[in-house]
């Protein structure tokens, strides 16, 4: 199973609420190879803890000649999550973002729930950039 975090550049702004994030997803957004979308509410938080009970329910049962059929290969589970976030984004067309249909898109989103953010990113979208935005 190909890699959907493998075949995209990935960004994601960290913020903190009232910091102007809404403000620099717009601006990043009018570049041309750039195509972010707003907040989430969290899904990537969820998706860890999916991906996390997984491992752990396979760590329990793995001694005892497991419930499982098979054990959950990792690396399926983490491109099915990816290719789920990007079902999730809308997708670039000829009047939003043409220069995306020609070739490699930057997708992303902003978050401002960021508690775990940083182990879901690494999890998920290991080679994602990521701007942090605060309001001092």
């Amino acid at each position: 199973m190909a890699d959907a975090c493998e075949a995209h550049d990935w960004l994601f702004i960290a913020a903190t609420g009232r910091s102007g994030s809404t403000t620099l997803l717009e601006m990043l957004d009018h570049v041309p190879f750039v195509f972010l979308s707003g907040e989430n509410g969290g899904v990537l938080e969820r998706l860890l803890d999916l991906h996390n009970a997984t491992l752990s329910l396979a760590d329990k049962h793995a001694p005892f000649g497991s419930s499982w059929y098979n054990e959950p290969d990792m690396r399926a589970v983490r491109a099915l999550a990816c290719e789920w976030v990007l079902d999730l984004l809308p997708r670039p067309s000829a009047t939003t973002k043409p220069a995306c249909l020609a070739g490699r898109c930057i997708r992303g989103f902003k978050e401002i729930r960021t508690e775990r953010l940083r182990a879901a990113l690494d999890v998920f979208f290991p080679r994602a950039r990521v701007l942090l935005n605060y309001r001092r």
